[in-house]
């Protein structure tokens, strides 16, 4: 079983933008198809910031391929073919990885013996 979960933190000025960003990362996923984890939250460090978290249903070790290619610069890699984990940082040209407003992101993913 191949699953990939991605935590994002963007900037929203309060929870009604946070539910709208969360409408666009569903759209812009919507191929894979995508689910919130959980409800977006203010980032307690950084309260500018809401997080967001998301499951996709469709997994797999191209669709993290694809995700990690796009913006294809300011990634950072860890991990083995089973437990992969890449974290994206913000790049002072203006590529962002999936929203506009995104100011950090990991996907995460994994492979399960079923």
């Amino acid at each position: 079983m191949e699953e990939i979960f991605i935590r994002l933190y963007a900037d929203c000025a309060d929870a009604c933008v946070a539910q709208d960003i969360a409408q666009s990362l569903l759209v812009r996923l919507h191929a894979h198809a995508p689910l919130l984890a959980k409800a977006p939250y203010r980032y307690w460090k950084m309260p500018e910031l809401y997080g967001f978290e998301l499951t996709l249903g469709q997994a797999s070790q191209a669709v993290f391929e694809r995700l990690v290619a796009s913006p294809a610069q300011h990634w950072e890699h860890a991990g083995d073919q089973h437990d992969r984990s890449s974290v994206w940082n913000p790049a002072p040209n203006g590529e962002h990885f999936l929203i506009p407003q995104a100011r950090w992101a990991e996907v995460q993913f994994t492979v399960r013996e079923a």
